[in-house]
């Protein structure tokens, strides 16, 4: 069966400040979503600049401190 005539699933999601379209084919389409999900909620607790909980934002968090120590220092 081509692409074509399978059904497509999809979904309109946001994350990352994004607007993310998603459009799978196939027999796992539902599977191939459902873990996308998860590998895209994964990416924004990590690396997100906008989620108040992401690592990025704890690590910039952290360095700000360091340099506000090293400037109190000099």
């Amino acid at each position: 069966m081509s692409k074509t005539q399978q059904k497509a699933v999809t979904q309109v999601d946001f994350a990352m400040n994004t607007v993310i379209n998603y459009c799978f084919y196939g027999e796992n389409a539902e599977d191939a979503l459902a873990e996308r999900r998860e590998l895209v909620d994964e990416l924004e607790h990590t690396l997100s600049a906008t989620w108040a909980g992401s690592d990025l934002l704890k690590l910039d968090d952290a360095l700000a401190s360091v340099d506000n120590f090293v400037a109190e220092k000099l």
